[in-house]
């Protein structure tokens, strides 16, 4: 999600669509630009993206789990992101989740979306969640620590 000039319908419609196929596993993630990508340039042409962004995300200076992109509804697709997985497994939420992605972007949503991630894969791999979970909120903490 996330991608140059997705909207915020186009990412509800990632939503249903996971929804209909009910896959095994669940994992949605932020589109994140490198430079010379096709879509990079094409959103710098856009002028949806800036040098000075691109310059900041490849020296650390930008939040992970935050896109640079300057479009329309990308703070609520991003915030749609984080409660992805949780909508696919539990469709009743549909209506509290359209009130809450309009919050700001915030740490709680990103621990959502860590303890979704954790889910989902431990129901796959079969690796302890008390394992995973210990991992997940070191590496929060760093994050945390650093931003």
């Amino acid at each position: 999600m996330g991608m140059p000039n997705e909207t915020l319908e186009m990412a509800w419609e990632t939503i249903k669509i996971n929804q209909d196929i009910n896959p095994d596993v669940v994992s949605m993630e932020l589109f994140m630009l490198y430079p010379n990508l096709n879509l990079t340039n094409f959103a710098l042409k856009e002028g949806i993206l800036t040098e000075s962004a691109l310059d900041g995300l490849a020296k650390g200076q930008n939040k992970m789990m935050r896109s640079i992109l300057k479009q329309k509804e990308i703070k609520e697709v991003s915030n749609l992101l984080k409660f992805g997985s949780t909508l696919v497994r539990f469709l009743k939420l549909e209506s509290i989740v359209k009130k809450l992605i309009k919050l700001p972007e915030n740490f709680i949503f990103d621990g959502i979306w860590g303890l979704t991630l954790v889910w989902e894969y431990s129901n796959w791999t079969h690796t302890s969640k008390t394992r995973m979970v210990a991992d997940v909120l070191k590496n929060f903490r760093q994050l945390i620590l650093k931003n």
